[in-house]
């Protein structure tokens, strides 16, 4: 299969957010921590609002989903 492209579909919600929170978890550790942001949070907002207010493009290949960008749905 040849990698595309593509805007979001549901089922890209699950690991898209696990990237999102897991490169946050990365970055932020010791913020994390001490906010006690949990996955659970991450989907949460990830569906309340950077669903919402975003249009997401995810790089797709045979074995592999990653987020490419999210823009603000305005630009």
């Amino acid at each position: 299969m040849q990698p595309i492209i593509r805007l979001y579909k549901i089922e890209d919600f699950e690991p898209i957010t696990r990237l999102w929170f897991d490169a946050q978890t990365v970055a932020m550790p010791k913020l994390m921590k001490r906010m006690s942001y949990e996955f659970e949070d991450a989907c949460e907002f990830f569906s309340r609002v950077v669903i919402t207010e975003n249009q997401i493009w995810v790089y797709e290949q045979e074995t592999l989903n990653i987020i490419v960008r999210a823009s603000d749905r305005h630009c």
